[in-house]
């Protein structure tokens, strides 16, 4: 059977396909709404729609209540997290080299995708995707156990990594009234 090509397999995912394992948190809201189930448990609906596209690495804690055997839908949760990132996600797809400044920003943009639907698909908080995007400087263990269930290689990983050093800002310069450079985080001599 020939491999799909990201056209097909985004047109597939469109109406969620039943490739996909069922998140259990879904169906412990059963037939409530989101947010009718975010007044239970009291929180803000963002909280429901983010752990039923899978982008909380655990189960959010106003869950773990209503969970009986929490270990075993953890382990259920894991799982659709896994293979919808498999599903979204081929190692082929992803470019040859992560690119040297700004990698969260061209991958993003390599799959054509907003940071919130890259996010969740990726099982990834959309806040880790913009602070990866902005000023993060180092990979969250969110996204690089993506990357892992994905099977990007480490060498990949490493690069992206150190391209991520580039969202730093650069020191600021100030001079003293002696003329002396001092770059921010320095202490002045008394």
């Amino acid at each position: 059977m020939p491999r799909k090509t990201a056209a097909q397999r985004f047109e597939q995912a469109l109406d969620y396909s039943e490739d996909l394992v069922r998140n259990p948190l879904v169906e412990l809201r059963g037939a409530m709404l989101q947010k009718d189930f975010a007044a239970t448990l009291g929180v803000n609906k963002g909280v429901i729609a983010a752990a039923e596209e899978g982008m909380y690495a655990l189960i959010p804690k106003c869950y773990r209540k209503y969970i009986i055997k929490l270990l075993e839908v953890n382990e259920e949760y894991q799982t659709f997290r896994r293979t919808k990132r498999q599903f979204y996600f081929d190692p082929i797809d992803f470019p040859i080299e992560p690119a040297p400044k700004k990698p969260m920003n061209s991958l993003i943009a390599h799959f054509s995708l907003t940071p919130y639907a890259f996010g969740a698909r990726a099982c990834v908080h959309h806040t880790e995707i913009w602070s990866m995007c902005t000023t993060k400087r180092n990979m969250t263990e969110n996204f690089t156990q993506f990357l892992i269930d994905v099977g990007i290689d480490q060498a990949w990983q490493d690069n992206f990594n150190a391209a991520l050093q580039t969202n730093a800002f650069a020191p600021v310069k100030l001079r003293t009234t002696d003329n002396h450079t001092m770059v921010s985080g320095e202490v002045a001599d008394a």
